[in-house]
């Protein structure tokens, strides 16, 4: 998912748990993580929760 704010992120990831929930799937929150991909060389850090628990954020990731 990508999104211009850190609310519209978490907004989008709610009602990704939602739908997920109502076809009997859970979110796995150690699989789960979140990056920042701007133009500063700073990237600001996301507070994004499912269910209460803080995402991990990464600086890079390994797309299979």
């Amino acid at each position: 998912m990508t999104t211009e704010s850190e609310q519209d992120l978490q907004e989008l990831v709610d009602q990704l748990d939602r739908t997920s929930k109502e076809y009997g799937l859970d979110i796995n929150i150690q699989k789960t993580k979140t990056m920042v991909i701007n133009k500063e060389m700073e990237k600001p850090k996301m507070n994004i929760k499912i269910h209460g628990e803080l995402l991990h954020q990464v600086k890079s990731f390994l797309y299979l």
